[in-house]
């Protein structure tokens, strides 16, 4: 006997057969041809897409990057397909005229104290330097501590901070420790199967206002959500730590969205984003239609759609490559990485050791992260800027981008 998943690839005579195979458009589980109609019944992916539709704040693509705004011409000037090296040394040399040197920014104020002493009485294991717990702690608290040191955590009563990408909300466990005031919406895409998640301790804890929001940042309207429930104010902070490639770009776009409409109310002023302090990562999962930064991309770097998806693959360099040399360090291994087929054929073209191929991919993050800065500050007037908020020892994907 067979598995479903199995099942569904044998044929009557028990011969390999997937012409049969149906999958879901929903779960991407495959079922058998009889059983469809079925499993769409009880589909729990369908279930919950459709309650999240249903939802007064779910608004179709609002956040999206082609949604009622004509995209830039992605064709660069110089044809990235045909000159791989010279696109090597494009991107090197734009990295030198439009990055700034990023600021290191490691903080913990007197605030943040609080929650070093708690992991203290939660036992030795929770405050092992090389402990997961310790350094998830010591990224919050450097985070907490920038906000703070930007202003962002005056009068919290006045705001609502808007965890982005929340999964079990410790981030916001860890404002809630530091003040117990503020008000907290959780914006996560996939919250219903997520265990440990920390929302029964913020609702006894937290003195403000409290909500989670299961919908993809793509389809949020932050100016359709319930006032009852949670009570956005005419400001709003958005954070997150380590949000994942093109949710950063759908995030901000959802702020500046916010911001335009001058708020939940009739009355409300324009300035309804206070400020955002975001920890980026997983550079290699951005898209280009749903990037924030093509104008920059287009009209200063010169490179398109094309010139774009290479940075995001190359951006990956940044963790692996680095994570291999970590690897091989006892043996000292620092030859040049061989190809794999089925890379992108540019790679063959380009001879670099793992630690030029860690550095280049970090000059492609931040090139990226130079369109999302741009865009904020052209979108919402804010001061914003890249800065490192943690050790390159302590995680790879250090930089926060932080504005006010």
């Amino acid at each position: 006997s067979f598995c479903i998943g199995h099942q569904v690839a044998q044929g009557a005579d028990g011969k390999e057969d997937s012409s049969e195979a149906r999958e879901c458009e929903f779960c991407r589980t495959r079922i058998l041809p009889d059983r469809y109609e079925s499993h769409l019944k009880r589909c729990n992916v369908r279930t919950r897409e459709d309650a999240m539709r249903s939802c007064p704040y779910y608004k179709q693509d609002i956040n999206s990057g082609s949604q009622g705004r004509p995209l830039p011409s992605s064709q660069p000037v110089m044809s990235d397909a045909e000159d791989p090296v010279g696109f090597v040394g494009r991107v090197n040399e734009n990295y030198e005229i439009h990055v700034r040197a990023i600021e290191e920014r490691e903080k913990q104020s007197l605030r943040c104290s609080v929650l070093f002493d708690l992991a203290q009485a939660g036992g030795k294991s929770r405050t092992d330097p090389n402990g997961t717990l310790y350094k998830h702690l010591k990224q919050d608290s450097s985070l907490i501590s920038n906000m703070e040191d930007k202003g962002l955590l005056n009068h919290v009563t006045d705001s609502t901070f808007i965890e982005f990408g929340a999964g079990k909300a410790m981030l916001s466990l860890s404002l809630v420790q530091c003040d117990e005031a503020v008000n907290l919406l959780l914006v996560e895409k996939d919250s219903g199967h997520m265990k440990g998640k920390a929302d029964r301790i913020l609702r006894l804890r937290s003195r403000g206002a409290f909500q989670r929001l299961t919908v993809d940042i793509r389809h949020l309207d932050l100016r359709a959500v319930p006032c009852g429930e949670i009570p956005l104010m005419s400001s709003v902070v958005g954070i997150s730590k380590h949000l994942c490639g093109v949710a950063t770009d759908l995030a901000l776009r959802c702020l500046v969205n916010y911001h335009h409409s001058g708020g939940p109310g009739e009355n409300q002023g324009p300035n309804a984003v206070k400020g955002i302090c975001i920890a980026l990562c997983c550079h290699h999962l951005c898209t280009w239609d749903d990037y924030v930064g093509k104008k920059f991309f287009v009209n200063d770097l010169q490179i398109g759609r094309g010139g774009f998806e290479m940075m995001c693959k190359y951006a990956s360099w940044a963790t692996g490559c680095r994570q291999h040399m970590n690897e091989k360090q006892k043996t000292g291994d620092n030859n040049v990485e061989q190809q794999d087929s089925s890379q992108h054929h540019h790679n063959a073209k380009i001879t670099m050791s793992r630690e030029e191929k860690v550095k280049f991919g970090r000059k492609c993050k931040r090139l990226i992260d130079v369109g999302r800065v741009l865009y904020v500050r052209e979108q919402l007037g804010l001061s914003c800027e890249l800065a490192a908020y943690v050790s390159e020892d302590l995680t790879p994907e250090n930089i926060m981008l932080i504005a006010s």
